[in-house]
């Protein structure tokens, strides 16, 4: 049976990755810090603005194309 990926697994691999933006990497670094409660609700709400944000230039787009 294959061994599962574990999270510290997948932090080191991305945090070794090249082709990770330097934001990313130290991003990951400094919520390892943190209580992980408070990062995940944190990220949801980044998600939430982001995804918002996105949803707006498309519409903004979709209007410049008609």
């Amino acid at each position: 049976m294959p061994k599962k990926d574990t999270s510290s697994k997948l932090i080191q691999e991305i945090l070794l990755a090249p082709d990770v933006s330097y934001w990313l990497k130290r991003t990951i670094e400094e919520l390892e810090k943190r209580d992980i409660i408070d990062v995940l609700d944190d990220i949801e709400l980044l998600h939430k603005i982001f995804s918002l944000k996105f949803e707006e230039i498309k519409i903004m787009n979709k209007s410049k194309i008609r």
